[in-house]
């Protein structure tokens, strides 16, 4: 196991303020230190795939890793399985197949929707404009872009939010 990466300099490599950020980051993708205090290659690239989503505006909850392609040498022999599958675990493996064979959504289609959403005057619960932004509103007026979501009691158990576009500025 060479080539490890000492835990403390991620602190520096991310630009964060705490030690228990890095180590929130690294129980959140479930990785666990090759040997105290260190961590693989592999792990590295997977928290520099963060980190990249978490400054392009996401969040971890909604991080989605990229798939995993293992080169044919890295390939463990196949070995036949111990248990017979059920259908609960047929039915979950291809939902997980169905999920990876959908097409990334447009990087406009949270503005198209968001449009949608203001011209027709809808209420949305925090839930739904966190799954559209993917940032959870806070306070009583939150922007996203030329997006404005002011917050209009309850749908639910949830705040409700109605969305406005802003005008454009023209310069």
């Amino acid at each position: 196991m060479d080539n490890l990466i000492d835990i403390n300099t991620l602190l520096h490599r991310y630009g964060l303020k705490s030690r228990q950020a890095v180590y929130d980051r690294l129980k959140d993708l479930k990785i666990k230190p090759a040997r105290r205090g260190k961590i693989t290659q592999e792990d590295l690239l997977l928290l520099d795939e963060l980190d990249k989503h978490i400054n392009s505006g996401g969040t971890i909850d909604n991080f989605v890793k990229s798939p995993e392609i293992l080169s044919v040498d890295k390939m463990d022999k196949w070995e036949e399985p111990t248990e017979t599958p059920t259908i609960e675990m047929l039915l979950a493996l291809i939902e997980k197949i169905l999920l990876h064979q959908l097409p990334l959504r447009s990087s406009l289609a949270q503005f198209e929707e968001l449009e949608k959403v203001a011209n027709n005057g809808w209420i949305l619960p925090t839930s739904v404009v966190r799954s559209i932004t993917g940032i959870a509103p806070k306070g009583d007026n939150f922007s996203r872009g030329s997006f404005v979501f002011i917050r209009v009691g309850k749908v639910g158990r949830e705040a409700g939010w109605i969305v406005k576009k802003t005008a454009l500025v023209e310069s």
